[in-house]
């Protein structure tokens, strides 16, 4: 499995979420949604902070969007592990 995190530069929830995110789960691919727009299409990102846990065939486990709490966070993360 993997987790992605979908952010902009220009969103400050992003941008303030990012450390968090990356603190909890190190190994958290960072895709900026103006520079991959395929990528978040394909996984139906319409807004950002998103994050999905994906499978290793490429499906969505688990979508969060929005900004949570840690403990919501760490949560979600539970089972990517």
């Amino acid at each position: 499995m993997k987790i992605l995190y979908f952010s902009a530069k220009w969103c400050k929830p992003c941008e303030a979420f990012k450390p968090i995110v990356q603190s909890l789960c190190p190994n958290v691919e960072v895709v900026d949604v103006e520079d991959n727009i395929e990528i978040a299409d394909a996984y139906h990102i319409k807004s950002v902070p998103a994050l999905a846990i994906v499978d290793d065939d490429g499906n969505v486990v688990r979508n969060l969007f929005g900004r949570v709490s840690t403990e919501v966070l760490q949560n979600f993360l539970s089972i990517a592990n």
